[in-house]
């Protein structure tokens, strides 16, 4: 017996028996040949789409990228933006506020003669 390296260690064969193909052996290559190219044209086939989808692949992950960077920044510019109105209005209030305590009250208007209004007297009911 013979032994076969690549499948098992210990697998064991008999060996070939005769020398002769019986006249099958040029038809059975001829269709191994065959099925061998038409496993080319496919692994062809198959290395051009792995191309393409890769290619699909690189942009998507760059838009993704891109797309996601472009939400972060929006957001932390919102926030400091958010930030800064939050701190302008906080400033500008306690300098109004400042503003009313340092302020000397208003002068009083100058003072107009007083009203008046003469009544006349009325007579007595008579009895």
């Amino acid at each position: 017996m013979g032994t076969v390296h690549g499948l098992h260690r210990n697998a064991k064969v008999d060996p070939p028996s005769g020398g002769s193909d019986n006249g099958g052996m040029e038809a059975r290559v001829a269709k191994l040949e065959d099925f061998a190219q038409d496993t080319r044209e496919r692994l062809a086939r198959v290395e051009t789409t792995l191309g393409h989808i890769e290619k699909e692949v690189s942009q998507t992950k760059w838009w993704l990228i891109g797309t996601t960077l472009t939400v972060i920044l929006t957001v932390v510019a919102t926030v400091i933006g958010t930030g800064i109105g939050i701190q302008q209005m906080t400033v500008t209030t306690f300098q109004a506020a400042a503003d009313q305590k340092t302020k000397e009250p208003p002068a009083p208007a100058t003072a107009l003669p007083p009203i008046i209004i003469n009544v006349p007297q009325t007579q007595p009911p008579a009895k």
